[in-house]
């Protein structure tokens, strides 16, 4: 997780600097990236249960789970902080929950072939989707 999954801390930790539209595209069009990238396994097995029931039964299915429980609470501050400033098209919980879903469908659609250019083409328009309509 370490090795891979820290740019999405670390683009949340920029969203002051570049704002919370292109934070939320870099997160979903950087997990698209990485999850086809060449040399890389398809996909995030952690995001996808850590190849192991999703249940606190298996020591995989903990880890997946508080993994994903840490992104979903940092993306949901993100959303929270935001919120104040930016239209929103759903509340900061539903955001959250639906970037992380975003996240493991794209990885899921790595896994089963997608190529790379269709992902972030997805992620982009995921992305856009968490924003009202400017005018």
């Amino acid at each position: 997780m370490a090795e891979y999954a820290h740019f999405v801390p670390d683009m949340i930790g920029r969203a002051p600097e570049v704002g919370l539209e292109s934070t939320v595209h870099q997160i979903l069009k950087g997990g698209a990236a990485l999850y086809s990238a060449e040399g890389h396994p398809c996909g995030c097995a952690v995001l996808e249960g850590g190849g192991a029931d999703r249940s606190s039964d298996s020591e995989g299915g903990c880890i997946a789970m508080e993994f994903s429980q840490a992104v979903e609470a940092a993306l949901l501050k993100l959303f929270e902080g935001a919120k104040k400033n930016e239209p929103l098209a759903q509340s900061p919980r539903i955001l959250a929950k639906y970037t992380l879903g975003v996240m493991r469908g794209l990885s899921k659609l790595s896994r089963e072939g997608t190529s790379r250019v269709d992902l972030i083409k997805i992620a982009e328009l995921a992305a856009g989707s968490c924003f009202l309509a400017k005018d």
